[in-house]
């Protein structure tokens, strides 16, 4: 079980690998995901720009310490 403390933080969902399922797919588990109310974002290695998309996320959102 895990604690309430950890149920509160802000969690982000990312789907990788990308490039190797079509654009229908990613689309459609967007929409699933999208429904249970987080951040989430699609990235690929090959996509320099969901590179920077996952890295900006990220320091807006956590600080390291």
């Amino acid at each position: 079980a895990y604690s309430e403390e950890l149920a509160n933080k802000p969690e982000i969902i990312i789907l990788t690998k990308s490039d190797l399922v079509d654009a229908e797919t990613i689309e459609k588990k967007k929409k699933e995901l999208e429904k249970l109310g987080r951040k989430m974002l699609v990235v690929s290695v090959n996509d320099p720009v969901s590179i920077k998309e996952v890295r900006d996320t990220f320091s807006a959102h956590f600080v390291v310490h």
